[in-house]
């Protein structure tokens, strides 16, 4: 069955939500990066993470249906 972007998150009724977990992965990926070339102050990285990491991720975290097995992988 193929997964539907509803809301910003991709699910289907089977639970699978690979396309979700890429997403999650990618958005680590990214900010990551981003951490590393902006090269800022411990204070400023607290914020980007607090501010638009950790804002960005536990959306899709929160409603993604995947089991624990899949998240911890």
């Amino acid at each position: 069955m193929s997964q539907k972007k509803t809301l910003g998150i991709w699910t289907n009724p089977v639970r699978e939500c690979d396309n979700q977990l890429e997403v999650l992965e990618q958005t680590v990926v990214t900010w990551r990066g981003r951490l590393e070339v902006g090269r800022l102050s411990a204070k400023w990285a607290w914020v980007s993470y607090f501010h638009q990491f950790w804002a960005k991720l536990k959306y899709g975290v929160g409603v993604n249906a995947s089991t624990v097995k899949d998240l911890l992988n």
